[in-house]
């Protein structure tokens, strides 16, 4: 059993750099990963590189709408 099953982790900026190797990091032990950004093919681009758990959702962390659209998200 991998540390992080049937665990859910958000990443702001997971899209590139530090926050997309961090979401690699949970990604491989096993957790659901959702990350969080505001370029729409950089994030599709990470999806795909990862193929499984993983969920992207487009937005500003300033912009409190988007985030209410990542707390909706599942």
């Amino acid at each position: 059993m991998k540390s992080f099953d049937n665990k859910v982790v958000v990443i702001t900026g997971g899209n590139s750099g530090i926050g997309k190797a961090i979401a690699k990091s949970f990604y491989v032990q096993g957790a659901k990963v959702v990350i969080f950004g505001r370029d729409h093919s950089k994030l599709q681009s990470v999806v795909e590189e990862f193929s499984g758990n993983i969920t992207a959702v487009q937005g500003d962390i300033t912009a409190l709408s988007d985030l209410d659209k990542l707390y909706k998200t599942r």
